[in-house]
């Protein structure tokens, strides 16, 4: 089945087994969910009683071409950060915890 709509996953970044490297790539995930129409995910940045690891990531997978916008109370139409993801491409991004990501179609 192909992929409509955003696909998120939660988690620290970096390996599981040396959680003092930290790099873009996700290691041990919360959480994950697919969205199909814009909105905002239905889960925050939580690492879930993890303690000893500080770098929780987003990481995206976009059927279309969408902005993105990362915290609390995230706006990807207005900002005022809002970052580009590409369609057919992974996107990854560092966040607080508590943090939400949202999301809307590029125009």
């Amino acid at each position: 089945m192909a992929l409509t709509g955003v696909h998120i996953a939660c988690g620290f970044a970096g390996n599981n087994e040396n959680p003092s490297l930290s790099y873009p790539v996700m290691g041990q995930v919360f959480w994950s969910q697919t969205m199909a129409t814009a909105g905002t995910a239905a889960q925050s940045a939580s690492p879930s009683g993890e303690t000893g690891r500080s770098s929780i990531m987003f990481e995206i997978d976009c059927a279309a071409d969408v902005y993105v916008a990362i915290g609390q109370k995230p706006d990807p139409v207005n900002g005022p950060r809002r970052f580009f993801a590409a369609a057919d491409g992974k996107a990854h991004w560092y966040c607080q915890p508590g943090d939400r990501l949202a999301w809307v179609l590029a125009s």
